[in-house]
């Protein structure tokens, strides 16, 4: 069931103003090739703690929402990038992250947890390759991208 955005998450940020985790379907490829957009779901959850190398629900100032990855924190101020972005961050305040993701379920089921150290290592390693980004993504997208499509429709 597809709903408009400005209603899901108003009831997202409800939801998690309770206390409880939220698990949602993610949508665009802004953060290939770790997170696919219109197959894998995330579970969010509040927390006042953002990291670097978090991924994170922020709602922007324009009225948009992005689930992208934390890549600095200054003071008040958290700069965000999409792990399939070469350039292009968001910058919010901290009180505009609704929630970080603690696990990214994978159609099979499978689960990722975001939430340990394996995952912030593969998250640090990622973000000081921002240089070269851009050939990393180009392979993936023209090479790996379309193996896993053509193994979906087997």
């Amino acid at each position: 069931m597809e709903v408009p955005n400005d209603i899901l998450f108003a009831e997202v940020e409800e939801q998690l103003s309770t206390g409880c985790s939220v698990t949602i379907n993610v949508r665009g490829f802004s953060m290939n090739p770790f997170i696919d957009g219109d197959r894998d779901a995330v579970e969010l959850a509040n927390t006042d703690n953002i990291r670097v190398g978090d991924v994170a629900l922020a709602h922007l100032t324009a009225g948009n929402y992005v689930l992208h990855r934390v890549f600095a924190v200054d003071g008040d101020m958290v700069t965000l990038m999409g792990d399939g972005n070469v350039q292009g961050k968001e910058l919010c305040r901290r009180d505009q992250i609704v929630a970080i993701a603690l696990k990214v379920i994978k159609p099979s089921g499978r689960v990722v947890r975001l939430d340990d150290s394996k995952a912030f290592r593969r998250a640090g390693f990622w973000l000081r390759l921002l240089p070269i980004r851009r050939y990393l993504l180009a392979v993936y997208r023209h090479f790996i991208l379309p193996l896993k499509r053509r193994i979906r429709e087997v």
